[in-house]
C-alpha cells in the first residue's frame, strides 16, 4: 500500500475502515502513523455488508462502473456476483468496493483544467462494468 501511495503522491486520497474491536482501533493506529503527511479518511463500518454494497451494485448493474483490465478481474468480479450479503464466502473486495464508492460520493469534483496531462489512454478500451 505504501508503495502504491508513493507513486500517487501525497495528495491523493487513501481511505481505511476502521473494523470494531480492540484490533481495528490497533490497526488504523498503526496506519495512521505510517501514511503520516498523506490525505486520509478513515470511516468506521455501519449497517449491513448488503446495505453498504447496494449503492455501488445499482451503479454496476447500469454499466456506470468500469474497471481496468488486470489479472484480479476474474476473482473480483466472482467474488461481485456470489456476493448475497451474507457472512458466508469472501467479500473483501465487495466491502472495498463500497467503501470506495461512497468515499467518492463525498469528493470533490477535479475541474479538467486541473490535470496536468488529460491522457488517459492508459485506460484500456476493454474495460467493462460490473
Amino acid at each position: 500500500m505504501k508503495n502504491i501511495a508513493s507513486q500517487d503522491g501525497r495528495s491523493c486520497f487513501i481511505g481505511f475502515t476502521e473494523d470494531p474491536g480492540q484490533a481495528g482501533k490497533a490497526e488504523i493506529s498503526y496506519l495512521t502513523k505510517e501514511f503520516d503527511g498523506y490525505n486520509l479518511k478513515i470511516s468506521k463500518e455501519t449497517g449491513s455488508k448488503l446495505n453498504r454494497a447496494l449503492p455501488s451494485s445499482s451503479q454496476a448493474e447500469a454499466g456506470n462502473i468500469k474497471i481496468l483490465r488486470g489479472e484480479w478481474n476474474e476473482d473480483f468480479l466472482q467474488e461481485a456476483e456470489n456476493f448475497d450479503g451474507s457472512d458466508k464466502g469472501h467479500d473483501d473486495q465487495v466491502d472495498d468496493l463500497s467503501m470506495a464508492y461512497d468515499n467518492l460520493q463525498d469528493a470533490t469534483p477535479i475541474l479538467e483544467e486541473e490535470f496536468v496531462d488529460n491522457d488517459i489512454s492508459y485506460l484500456n478500451e476493454d474495460s467493462r462494468g460490473i
